[in-house]
């Protein structure tokens, strides 16, 4: 890939087995409409599979893989019985309409043949109205799943409903993190009780949030 640095290529080596093209849904190979408005284009989905020597830095492979390839991309890390899904929309460049930006990276949880998950992908559940809609619900199916394991619960929930869970117990639990490093290091007593308090609130606002998604 142009433009890959040695330390990423070094991470490839080290880490990727083998990368197979599984499916190149287009126009000529799959009856479903391109997509095109002011922000996005979506006029094909590849579907690539990465069987992995080592689980290692996978974030930053799906990363340098689905920026390298302008396209929606479902990228599928595999190692054993196990899979590992990598979704991420894209969007029209204001300063290049002739490029596209990668957006956000989603990925699952590791999957088996039997999960959930896999059979929320398989196309027939999938909408056939235009490549922008099909990946949509690839994206929100993946989406779905992370907030429903997370919640340790089947709650029904819309794609954009699971982002915002999931997006907000992320950032709870970073600053639960952050506020335990904080408290080892401090000497004061009455401090570490502040900071102590501080924790037990966002615990209990997480806590409150679970729930919402186990009414």
């Amino acid at each position: 890939m142009a433009g890959v640095s040695r330390a990423d290529r070094k991470l490839f080596t080290d880490v990727i087995e083998k990368v197979t093209w599984l499916y190149n849904l287009r126009p000529d190979t799959i009856n479903v409409l391109p997509y095109k408005d002011e922000e996005k284009e979506y006029n094909e989905i590849e579907v690539i599979e990465v069987t992995l020597k080592e689980e290692k830095r996978l974030d930053r492979i799906a990363e340098v893989i689905m920026m390298a390839i302008p396209y929606a991309m479902l990228l599928v890390f595999r190692k054993d019985d196990g899979y590992k899904f990598y979704v991420a929309h894209h969007v029209t460049s204001k300063a290049d309409f002739s490029k596209n930006v990668l957006g956000k990276l989603i990925s699952s949880d590791w999957q088996t043949k039997e999960s959930e998950l896999l059979k929320r992908l398989d196309f027939k559940n999938l909408r056939f109205s235009n490549y922008y809609d099909m990946y949509a619900d690839i994206v929100d199916a993946i989406s779905v799943s992370n907030a429903q394991n997370i919640a340790n619960s089947k709650h029904e929930m819309t794609g954009a409903e699971a982002r915002d869970f999931v997006d907000r117990i992320n950032i709870i639990d970073t600053e639960i993190e952050r506020l335990k490093a904080e408290m080892k290091k401090e000497t004061q007593f009455n401090r570490k009780m502040e900071v102590n308090i501080k924790i037990q609130k966002l615990v209990k606002e997480k806590k409150m949030s679970m729930e919402e998604k186990n009414d």
